[in-house]
């Protein structure tokens, strides 16, 4: 291939979608290395996961493919030179081993995904995982202590998480827009994780109606039975006291304790009105795209004079404690015009596995009494 790549290999990397290919050729020389970058290719995010048994992987999205990277330690090369070792795995050519210079691949994963982003036109890290119980959060992200700032998103996904690594994350993670936890949090940050845009809960947190009801989250997912029917009634309640604030879009209650008809007690409601708006309501959740029917579920109304006016719909899912609070958004026809123009045939897909759920892959459109009654 030469020092420097020929005019045939820079044809086929504008155009190729094999990320590790196109790694493999950056990795002949310094020279080519830059040719790849000045190709201003463009990935669209690039996560670091840090999973069980001392695994650490770097995922890149590249033209809607997934390509992993993960780090295994190698013989020692100077500090510069030890992202020079890419091996493809030849059962899957999505996946590669990238050995580093270190008997420690966590102390330089900023060299390698420094060196992706500068490939690769990424502006930032778009995700970090935790996932491994024997490994303290402060240490893996020390080396990458300088790109936290910039991170949206979070999945803390281990048995257990210690009041310092909790401070660690909330001192460093300041521009987090979605948080996944599933995990024993300490008490104390409740708060704190309910301030973000996107929030899902798997783990048994401690949660109060209050709690919920300052919630900052445009979208809150709580997949435990950390909540009570009666909770989500008085949630229900004070956010129409509130003014019914439209920076709620939806919330989901799964596996919540007690009845459902103590949800919709002391809540003026009615059946679905196809003069009113659209049947289905289009939601994006932690699983995937999901349409829920509206006509299965009851209009909250908010009385004003001698007008009544939908705001929000209560979704109940068939066979388990599932509850969806849906807010109607305040222009339905702007809004779900996206909607009509998806093909029909996107809808009626199985939901994911839960490898898949908590992992959040690409998101599918899938219908709502599938999804939830799972």
């Amino acid at each position: 291939m030469g020092s420097v790549l020929n005019k045939a290999y820079r044809k086929r990397i504008q155009k190729d979608d094999d990320l590790i290919w196109i790694c493999q050729c950056a990795e002949t020389s310094s020279e080519a290395e830059i040719e790849v970058s000045k190709s201003q290719l463009r990935a669209t995010s690039l996560e670091v996961d840090f999973n069980e048994n001392g695994e650490t992987l770097v995922v890149v999205t590249f033209r809607a493919k997934r390509f992993t990277f993960k780090l295994v330690p190698g013989k020692e090369v100077p500090l510069e030179n030890s992202w020079k070792k890419i091996f493809r795995n030849l059962k899957n050519r999505y996946y590669c081993t990238y050995v580093v210079g270190s008997p420690h691949p966590d102390a330089i994963i900023s060299i390698v995904t420094n060196h992706l982003r500068f490939l690769f036109n990424i502006s930032h890290i778009t995700a970090v995982r935790f996932q491994d119980p024997s490994r303290d959060i402060r240490e893996l992200c020390t080396p990458l202590t300088s790109c936290l700032f910039y991170v949206p998103k979070l999945f803390i996904n281990k048995p257990k998480v210690t009041a310092d690594e909790m401070n660690f994350v909330r001192d460093n993670f300041e521009n987090l827009q979605e948080i996944l936890i599933d995990t024993d949090v300490p008490e104390g940050f409740e708060s704190w994780i309910l301030d973000h845009r996107k929030v899902t809960i798997f783990s048994k947190m401690k949660l109060e109606c209050m709690d919920l009801s300052w919630s900052r989250c445009i979208q809150l997912e709580i997949w435990s039975k950390s909540i009570t029917a009666k909770d989500i009634n008085r949630f229900i309640s004070i956010w129409m006291d509130q003014g019914y604030p439209r920076q709620l879009q939806s919330v989901v209650f799964n596996d919540f304790a007690g009845d459902k008809n103590d949800i919709i007690d002391g809540i003026d409601r009615r059946c679905w009105d196809p003069r009113t708006r659209p049947r289905y309501f289009p939601l994006q959740s932690s699983i995937g795209l999901i349409k829920f029917d509206c006509k299965d579920g009851l209009d909250v109304i908010y009385p004003r004079g001698e007008l009544y006016r939908e705001i929000g719909t209560i979704w109940f899912g068939a066979e388990r404690n599932s509850c969806v609070f849906m807010v109607h958004p305040k222009d339905p026809v702007k809004s779900y015009q996206w909607y009509w123009d998806l093909p029909h045939n996107f809808f009626g897909r199985k939901i994911n596995n839960n490898q898949d759920r908590n992992k959040n892959l690409k998101p599918s459109i899938v219908d709502s009494t599938v999804a939830l009654n799972k």
